[in-house]
C-alpha cells in the first residue's frame, strides 16, 4: 500500500512544481472552485453635489396642426392652395357656394346667441352664488362649477364671433380663410364632392411656435418640470440660441434605453426654423445633483454598458452604473451607487457575481 501512495505522489509532484498560485495556474483553478477568497482592494465613494448642466440633441417638430372643418356637410367649388404652401391668418384657402356661406353665417349667428345666453345665465349665478347656496337653491358642486362654466361660455362666444367676423369680412363672400399661420400639410377637400360634417378640409401645420423634442435619462427626471426655461441651439443656423419653454413631459420610461421624452415650445416669429432641423437643448438643473466619485480604475466597460463591483458582507456584487465626467483620477457616477457603498478598485478583473473576497486594503 505504501508503495502505491509513493508512486502516486511521484507522478503528481512534477505537475505541482510546474504550476504557479495565481488564478490561472493549476492550484488557482484547483482551489478557486473550493470557495477560496480573491484578494482585492476597495474604496468608499465620495459624495459630490453640484450644479449640473445638461446638453442633449433635439429635433425640431410641429407644435400643432390646425384643422379647417365645417359643422355640416359642405361642397367645395375651388381649392386655392396646394400642399406645401405657406399661409397666414386671413389667407383664402378654398371657395364654396354663396348659399353655403349664408347658411354657415346663419348657423354661427345662432351659436353666438346661444353662447351669449349662457354667459348671461352664468354671470347671474356668479354674482349671486353666495346667496343662492345659503338659501339652498344650488348644491356645492354647482357652486364650484359656476366660474369654470362662465369662462367656457365666454371662450365659446369669442371663438364663434371670430369665425363669424372672418366670414363676413372676407374679401370674397364665398372664400374660407386660414385661421393660422403655417404650412398647408394636407388637403382633403375635393372640388364638386360633398365633404362630411366635421371632417378636416385642410390641415395647416403651424410654424410659430415649433417644438424641440429631446430625451433625458430616467435619473434626470427630477431635474426638469413643465414651464421651465431651456436654451435651444441650431447648428444649421450658426448655433443661434433661442429661449424655449418645457410644455410636455412623457411620464413613461423606455424600458430598454431608460430614457423619457420631453417637448419644449420654441418661438419662430422670423420663420428661420424648419421642421426636421437638428438642434441642441441645454439647461442647468434648478437644484444641485448628487454624484458619487470613485477611482476610474474601478469602472468596467462591457460593450456599451458600465459596471463596478461593490462589496456587501465580503461578497462581490456586479452593479451597472452611469458614468459622467472624469475628475482627475476619479470619475463621477450619476446612477447605480449609494453613499455607503464600497467599490472594488484593484482585483476586479478576477471577479464575478458572488465571488468571496479577501479585502487587502482600503
Amino acid at each position: 500500500m505504501k508503495r502505491v501512495i509513493l508512486i502516486a505522489l511521484v507522478a503528481v509532484l512534477p505537475q505541482i512544481q510546474g504550476c504557479d498560485f495565481d488564478s490561472d495556474g493549476f492550484l488557482g483553478k484547483l482551489f478557486k472552485g473550493g470557495g477560496s477568497a480573491v484578494p482585492v482592494t476597495v474604496e468608499g465613494v465620495t459624495i459630490r453635489d453640484k450644479d449640473y448642466r445638461i446638453k442633449v440633441p433635439a429635433t425640431i417638430e410641429p407644435s400643432k396642426v390646425e384643422e379647417i372643418t365645417f359643422p355640416k356637410e359642405i361642397t367645395v367649388e375651388k381649392v386655392l392652395v396646394s400642399v406645401g404652401d405657406k399661409v397666414s391668418v386671413g389667407d383664402p384657402l378654398f371657395q364654396i357656394s354663396e348659399m353655403e356661406i349664408k347658411n354657415r353665417i346663419a348657423k354661427l349667428q345662432e351659436d353666438l346667441r346661444d353662447a351669449k345666453a349662457d354667459i348671461d345665465k352664468n354671470m347671474y349665478l356668479f354674482n349671486n352664488r353666495d346667496r343662492l347656496i345659503e338659501e339652498g337653491r344650488i348644491e356645492q358642486s354647482q357652486y364650484d362649477d359656476i366660474e369654470p362654466d362662465l369662462d367656457a361660455a365666454e371662450q365659446r362666444a369669442e371663438k364663434v364671433q371670430a369665425e363669424l367676423t372672418r366670414l363676413t369680412e372676407s374679401p370674397s363672400s364665398n372664400s374660407i380663410t386660414s385661421s393660422a399661420r403655417g404650412v398647408v400639410s394636407e388637403i382633403n377637400a375635393a372640388v364638386g364632392t360633398a365633404t362630411p360634417a366635421g371632417k378636416a378640409l385642410i390641415k395647416i401645420t403651424k410654424v410659430d411656435p415649433l417644438t424641440a423634442r429631446f430625451e433625458l435619462a430616467s435619473y434626470e427626471s427630477s431635474a426638469i418640470s413643465n414651464g421651465m426655461g431651456v436654451t435651444v441651439r441650431l447648428p444649421d443656423l450658426s448655433a443661434e440660441s433661442i429661449h424655449a419653454k418645457i410644455t410636455k413631459i412623457d411620464p413613461t420610461i423606455d424600458p430598454e434605453l431608460q430614457t423619457f421624452k420631453v417637448w419644449a415650445e420654441v418661438p419662430n416669429a422670423n420663420g428661420h426654423l424648419k421642421v426636421g432641423m437638428s438642434a441642441e437643448v441645454e439647461f442647468v438643473t434648478p437644484k444641485k445633483q448628487r454624484f458619487y466619485l470613485i477611482p476610474a480604475e474601478a469602472l468596467i466597460r462591457e460593450r456599451r454598458r458600465h459596471y463596478v463591483f461593490t462589496v456587501i458582507n465580503g461578497i462581490a456584487h456586479k452593479v451597472e452604473v452611469v458614468p459622467k465626467e472624469k475628475v482627475g483620477s476619479k470619475i463621477e457616477i450619476a446612477k447605480g451607487l449609494r453613499e455607503d457603498d464600497l467599490v472594488v478598485v484593484k482585483g476586479n478583473e478576477k471577479l464575478t457575481e458572488g465571488t468571496v473576497l479577501d479585502i487587502w486594503g482600503r
